[in-house]
């Protein structure tokens, strides 16, 4: 398509240039005020070129109207001798020249067109994440307070006088609406973080094996009331990594919670790891329900979930159970600010499998560990 509309404005600009030669050829050939004026015409074809066909074009017009006008004005008068050649010469520099300038001036304004459409889309697209997180937080924040709030009704009502198992039971729901609720919060101000790199946390030398083995033990109960295996498969020569022990527990707790929620039950899901030259990658694999191939890049958008008719959002690691939409985004913001690298392969009904690299030097200038 680009070619054809290049193939089009060539074609246009050489119409331009035959229009203006044909009209030049036909005129008095000792007319010396009509040579002047059609000199100055040929500078239309090679600024439309400018604005059409960048710098290429504008030399290719040049040079097309500089033969037409110097044969057309060829032999020179006797009593100009030199000075015509030169003054031709000079002509068809100046076209070159003024060609060149308006592309620049073109291109200047262009860039910044785009800037400014960028930055117009940028705003459309953050008004749009603003009402998204609005309609979101709503829910997430509305709903495990109303049920909370029913509770404590019921409580006050003494609903639960002599039947302490009942009560135990709905005080242990309680507590998990509560941290459901404070988990949201946590993170949201976590997103925050992350955009704010002068506050970046404190990393030292650690292993990267032991915190996954960590996080393995605070998971593990989610993984057996789904009846599901989470293996590991550690590199055992993995080499220290410059790292917040709090900033990577975050990360592989929202990809294996997001494998957990997207695994059917009695599903597999595999951690591993292993040793790049300068980095490490970490693996999150899983036997779940798959991604499309058009979703990769928006499961890392803030707010932004794959939607199903059997999906809903109150659970917490229950099987396609949602969430604010902001667990993937943490996860590459994250990343990244490591000067890290995170994606994603999957395959629909077949599973997932998260990657990310963390570099074995941190190279951002701003990291507190260089502090």
């Amino acid at each position: 398509m680009i070619k054809k509309t290049v193939s089009v404005d060539f074609f246009v600009m050489l119409i331009f240039i035959a229009a203006i030669t044909l009209w030049h050829y036909l005129s008095p050939n000792d007319n010396i005020f009509l040579h002047g004026v059609f000199r100055n015409l040929y500078f239309l074809p090679i600024i439309y070129a400018a604005f059409r066909l960048g710098p290429i074009g504008v030399v290719a017009a040049t040079l097309i109207c500089g033969v037409f006008y110097s044969i057309r004005v060829w032999p020179p008068p006797q009593e100009l001798g030199a000075s015509w050649l030169l003054d031709n010469a000079l002509e068809v520099i100046i076209y070159t020249v003024i060609g060149l300038t308006v592309n620049i001036l073109v291109q200047i304004e262009n860039r910044g067109r785009a800037a400014l459409e960028k930055a117009h889309e940028e705003l459309i697209k953050k008004e749009k994440m603003k009402t998204k997180f609005i309609s979101i937080a709503s829910h997430e924040f509305r709903t495990p307070l109303t049920v909370l709030n029913g509770y404590l009704s019921l409580f006050e009502l003494g609903m639960f006088k002599g039947k302490d198992d009942e009560f135990k039971q709905k005080c242990a729901k309680a507590k998990d609406i509560i941290n459901r609720y404070l988990q949201t919060i946590d993170n949201v101000l976590d997103m925050v973080k992350t955009e704010q790199k002068d506050k970046l946390e404190k990393r030292d030398d650690m292993d990267l094996n032991n915190i996954i083995k960590e996080v393995y033990g605070d998971l593990e109960i989610f993984v057996q009331k789904r009846k599901q295996s989470l293996v590991l498969e550690l590199d055992p020569q993995l080499p220290l990594g410059k790292l917040n022990k709090r900033e990577i527990n975050q990360v592989l707790t929202n990809l294996i919670m997001n494998a957990i929620k997207f695994t059917p039950d009695e599903g597999k899901i595999t951690v591993r790891t292993r040793a790049l030259p300068g980095k490490i990658q970490v693996e999150v694999a899983d036997t779940g329900i798959g991604i499309p191939a058009n979703e990769f890049e928006n499961i890392f958008e803030s707010f932004y979930e794959i939607k199903s008719d059997d999906q809903h959002s109150s659970g917490t690691f229950e099987f396609k159970s949602g969430s604010l939409g902001l667990g993937l985004t943490l996860v590459k913001k994250t990343v990244e600010n490591y000067n890290g690298k995170v994606w994603v392969e999957s395959e629909v009904g077949k599973g997932s499998a998260f990657y990310f690299t963390l570099p074995l030097v941190t190279e951002n200038a701003n990291d507190p560990a260089k502090g």
